[in-house]
């Protein structure tokens, strides 16, 4: 018989949030550097965010027909807050790289 290890209560919402930080920056680069939707590349940030969330809630919605998996709301809010935390943490870079100044400003 194989031991398992326990991990501490809600750790795994936690590998979810990085997980879903990381996936979220990839996208946001795949954005960008793709040359075919300008839209997409103008907006990459906020698709990469849309696109994270939307594969988080299809992921989970799949789990429920998977045996031995289980579908769980407070993952998907997980990987949104993951996602939503490389967003905000690339907004403060730009802000900073800028020198505080805004978007568009004189």
């Amino acid at each position: 018989m194989l031991a398992t290890l326990q991990s501490p209560e809600g750790f795994d919402k936690v590998i979810h949030a990085i997980m879903w930080f990381v996936l979220c920056l990839l996208t946001r680069r795949a954005f960008f550097h793709q040359q075919r939707f300008r839209w997409l590349r103008r907006h990459n940030l906020w698709g990469a965010l849309l696109a994270t969330t939307l594969y988080a809630a299809l992921d989970e919605y799949y789990q429920t027909f998977v045996p031995a998996r289980t579908s769980d709301i407070a993952d998907v809010a997980a990987d949104f807050a993951g996602a939503l935390l490389f967003v905000l943490l690339f907004l403060l870079k730009e802000r900073l790289r800028r020198g505080g100044e805004k978007p568009g400003g004189v």
